[in-house]
């Protein structure tokens, strides 16, 4: 049993010999940078416009009204009857599959922070453009600043391991 186990793992590793580099390195290996950055790209537009959709979705007078607990289960067919927050749910089961696709290609050291930052920026504009909020210049300011912790994050790698 414990063979088979080893086993399962060796045919991983020897799977996916790209993402294993990545692990080791901390560094998107050249030949898999374009699947990963379209794959991040992916959860990143798929994110925003789940965000975006569900806020819409519960804005207004669109949210169903819930009185008491046992109006959860009422509430929840009534928003399921939204079409808006349908597409939502379907964006966010789309996220969730492509960014475990990323996360085989590149650490998660490296994926989550860029994830982070390129969503904030996405979801901050998408949030401009179609729902018309007003975004301050301390928050753009913010964010600029987390998008250069994550530039710094992805420029540097753990280097070679003695």
């Amino acid at each position: 049993m414990v063979k088979k186990s080893n086993q399962s793992e060796n045919d991983n590793q020897s799977e996916n010999p790209l993402g294993e580099k990545a692990r080791k390195t901390g560094r998107i290996p050249r030949e898999r940078l374009k699947p990963f950055l379209i794959s991040l790209a992916i959860v990143v537009i798929s994110s925003s416009a789940a965000d975006i959709l569900l806020k819409y979705s519960m804005s207004g007078n669109r949210a169903p009204k819930v009185h008491s607990p046992w109006g959860i289960p009422y509430a929840v067919v009534e928003a399921l009857s939204i079409p808006w927050l349908d597409i939502a749910i379907v964006l966010m089961i789309i996220q969730f599959i492509t960014f475990a696709h990323t996360l085989r290609i590149g650490p998660l050291s490296l994926v989550v922070p860029v994830r982070g930052a390129a969503t904030y920026i996405a979801t901050t504009l998408l949030a401009m453009i179609f729902l018309h909020e007003k975004v301050s210049l301390e928050r753009w300011g913010s964010i600029l600043i987390i998008l250069l912790g994550v530039v710094i994050i992805g420029f540097t790698g753990q280097g070679k391991k003695s």
